[in-house]
């Protein structure tokens, strides 16, 4: 190479070290603006938390002196608003979403226990003392978060644990010069070594999302022998109306119940069969055909699918459209009760008539027969609302209570559609939902 070529060489690899050099100091600028900015913003989030945890824990400690259902009810609601701020709150910390998981989980449950107290508080009826004694526990608890809290805050603000996001990056910027890698701590660490120590509140049984209540278990099957795979193949054939040797078996074990599993590989499809009692819980498929929907020759095909297969006497209380499928929901109809609860799911391919979609999972859990309430009170609807019908219902609460209630479908004059379920036994209104249709169970 000649001497003009080399030192065009060499002027290239200098420019190109300067431009490296300038690059990674800007990396650096960069890098100190954000971690500047995260440190303002992480110090305030565990400020907000910090606060948001007392004004729970005050909450909390006001309700045991609360005596009267009036005072009660308030307390318990601004307890369960306080609940869902401290979540919110510390939700904002810089910290991943799995570390603050079982945190998270223990306030949600004092606010959802709360909520059904007010609930019960608002009906006039004073909540038990030993009821109020549980709040006291999750004082405790969050007491000791707060402490915890303040003890992560101060280490964080000294530098001896760093947010997991400016770990990366200084690992990064680190890389680029050394090669080495950092080994500070980490919030992260912090709060799962906090949530690892963390008391656990004692179990709660109450009527609520978060109880404590036994899993469901599938009350058709109740009692029910157990299947081997081969009669299981011969039930979900039936099912489909092929021939067993068409059906592959699976290794798939995942679902609600334990179940065998099988694939029709001329139609794409899965079929579940159940180990107990040898029930089809769910199949699956593709529509490949394309068509207009009709809701009622689907709702017509859809009837006739059920009754084959054993289930007499269903309604439709839902259906959606989706392209050339529809999907319905079907329950069983009790001494003139739609039992709600026990549902069926269809999904129809509008072009061929075919199922495309079947799940009893609900049917399996809640269906069985049931003893309704001979007295039934009567709930006079407010004057902005008209009646348009009303019919009687099973609904199944969130803690798996079921209650019998009146279903009213109403309007207003501007046209909206409201539902309000009352329950037929005490008169007193479960639910409202405002422009929508009914609902199978408790949200």
């Amino acid at each position: 190479m000649s001497r003009r070529g080399n030192i065009r060489l060499l002027s290239f690899a200098l420019a190109l070290v300067v431009s490296l050099g300038v690059a990674l100091a800007a990396c650096h600028v960069g890098a100190g603006g954000y971690t500047t900015r995260l440190d303002t913003q992480s110090t305030r989030a565990f400020g907000e938390a910090q606060s948001a945890v007392s004004r729970l824990q005050r909450s909390l400690d006001a309700c045991a002196f609360a005596t009267d259902a009036k005072m009660q009810s308030a307390l318990c609601t601004q307890l369960y608003a306080d609940s869902q701020a401290a979540e919110a709150a510390l939700s904002a910390l810089p910290v991943e979403l799995d570390a603050l998981e079982h945190l998270s989980c223990q306030i949600a449950v004092a606010g959802d226990y709360a909520y059904l107290l007010s609930r019960t508080a608002a009906e006039g009826t004073a909540v038990p003392s030993d009821s109020l004694s549980v709040l006291s526990g999750f004082s405790e608890s969050l007491q000791l978060l707060n402490d915890q809290l303040s003890q992560i805050r101060e280490a964080y603000t000294q530098g001896d644990l760093v947010a997991e996001s400016r770990a990366l990056l200084t690992d990064s910027l680190d890389n680029l010069e050394t090669e080495s890698k950092s080994a500070e701590k980490t919030l992260d660490d912090a709060f799962h070594e906090l949530a690892q120590a963390f008391p656990k509140v004692e179990p709660l049984v109450y009527d609520g999302k978060f109880s404590d209540h036994p899993s469901d278990k599938a009350r058709v099957l109740s009692g029910r022998s157990i299947v081997l795979p081969e009669t299981a193949r011969e039930r979900a054939a039936a099912f489909l109306h092929c021939d067993p040797s068409a059906l592959q078996p699976l290794d798939d074990q995942s679902g609600a119940f334990p179940c065998w599993r099988f694939s029709l590989p001329e139609q794409n499809a899965v079929i579940a069969v159940t180990v107990r009692g040898g029930e089809v819980v769910q199949y699956l498929s593709d529509c490949l055909e394309s068509a207009d929907a009709d809701p009622e020759q689907a709702e017509s095909l859809a009837k006739t699918f059920l009754t084959e297969r054993g289930y007499p006497e269903m309604e439709c209380v839902e259906t959606a459209s989706g392209g050339s499928e529809i999907t319905m929901i079907f329950v069983p109809r009790q001494d003139d009760v739609l039992c709600l609860p026990d549902r069926v799911s269809l999904r129809i391919c509008t072009a061929s008539g075919r199922v495309t979609a079947f799940d009893a999972t609900d049917y399996l859990k809640y269906h069985a027969k049931r003893v309704f309430p001979q007295t039934e009170s009567t709930w006079t609807p407010p004057e902005a609302l008209a009646v348009d019908s009303q019919r009687k219902v099973v609904l199944r609460s969130p803690g798996g209570q079921e209650r019998f209630c009146m279903e009213y479908l109403c309007h207003t004059e501007s046209g909206r559609s409201v539902c309000i379920d009352v329950n037929a036994e005490t008169g007193l209104q479960e639910r409202i939902r405002m422009d929508e249709m009914p609902m199978q169970i408790f949200d």
